[in-house]
C-alpha cells in the first residue's frame, strides 16, 4: 500500500511538468494541448453543490441508463478491497505523460497485486486505446481496459460525456480510489 500512496502523490504532483518537459511529442501529440484534457468551462460541469451528501455511485442511476462500462466498474467496485479507476484518453499529454514516468501505472499495478486497477478510456471517439497501454507495458492481467462512449465525435467537446455513474468527469487524467467492504463489522 506504501507504493500506492507514493505514485499518487507523484503522479499528482509530476505529471503536468512532466508533459510540458517533454520535447520529443510526435506532430499529434503537438497539436493536442493540455486544455484539451479539460471539459469546456463555458459548460456548467458544476451545477449543484459539490459538498452535498450524495448517494452512492450505485444509486446514482438506473442499471439500464447505465454505460456497459459503467455497469462494469459498478460490478468491480461492489467487491470487497481497494478499486482504483483510473480515467484517461491516449491522445491526452498528461495522460501519456503518466505511462512516461519512471515509477508508473505498471509499476503500481505491479506491486499491489491485492488491488484492482481499471482504466476507463474516455472522450476518445468510444474507441479503445488497450494498445497504448500495452505498449507502455501496463499489465492487461492486472489492469482491466474499459472504454466510454461518447454521444457523438469526441473532438466535438460538447460531444463528450461528462458524468460516470451520476458522479462529474471534469478533467483527465482523473483517478478515483474506492475502499469497500461487504462483510460486517464483529461484534464486540
Amino acid at each position: 500500500m506504501k507504493h500506492l500512496t507514493l505514485l499518487f502523490l507523484c503522479l499528482l504532483l509530476a505529471a503536468p511538468v512532466a508533459a510540458q518537459q517533454d520535447t520529443t511529442a510526435t506532430t499529434a501529440e503537438a497539436e493536442t494541448t493540455n486544455e484539451d484534457c479539460a471539459p469546456d468551462l463555458e459548460q456548467d460541469v458544476f451545477a449543484g453543490d459539490p459538498f452535498a451528501s450524495d448517494p452512492p455511485a450505485e444509486a446514482a442511476a438506473p442499471s439500464d441508463a447505465l454505460t456497459a462500462a459503467e455497469q462494469r466498474v459498478q460490478e468491480i467496485i461492489a467487491q470487497d478491497g481497494v478499486h482504483v479507476v483510473h480515467f484517461w484518453a491516449p491522445w491526452c499529454p498528461n495522460s501519456l505523460a503518466e505511462l512516461k514516468m519512471e515509477e508508473n501505472w505498471a509499476d503500481l499495478a505491479a506491486a499491489n497485486e491485492d488491488v484492482t486497477f481499471t482504466f476507463v478510456t474516455i472522450w476518445n471517439d468510444g474507441e479503445s486505446a488497450a494498445e497504448t497501454l500495452a505498449s507502455y507495458d501496463v499489465p492487461t492481467d492486472r489492469v482491466t481496459e474499459l472504454t466510454q462512449p461518447d454521444y457523438g465525435p469526441s473532438d466535438d467537446k460538447s460531444q463528450r460525456r461528462r458524468e460516470f455513474l451520476g458522479l462529474p468527469v471534469t478533467w483527465i487524467p482523473s483517478t478515483w480510489i474506492f475502499h469497500t467492504r461487504t462483510a460486517s463489522w464483529p461484534s464486540p
